[in-house]
């Protein structure tokens, strides 16, 4: 999609997001990368999820990300 919006995964599901406006705040992030996943986190709340597990959820109403 020429950089921007997500990238369709498998069945149509959105597997990446490639940009958005909140990473264009000059290098304030730290990127973390571990089996083909990669989790963005600024630096002002890197202190808040420093050593957490990212883990994928889903349940009967929802799917989501928890810390």
């Amino acid at each position: 999609m020429g950089g921007r919006g997500a990238e369709a995964g498998p069945r149509g599901k959105m597997a990446a997001v490639r940009r958005c406006r909140w990473l264009a705040w000059g290098g304030r992030v730290r990127v973390f990368e571990q089996g083909g996943a990669r989790v963005v986190v600024d630096v002002d709340s890197l202190a808040f999820v420093k050593g957490s597990m990212v883990d994928f959820s889903r349940e009967l109403i929802r799917s989501s990300f928890q810390v």
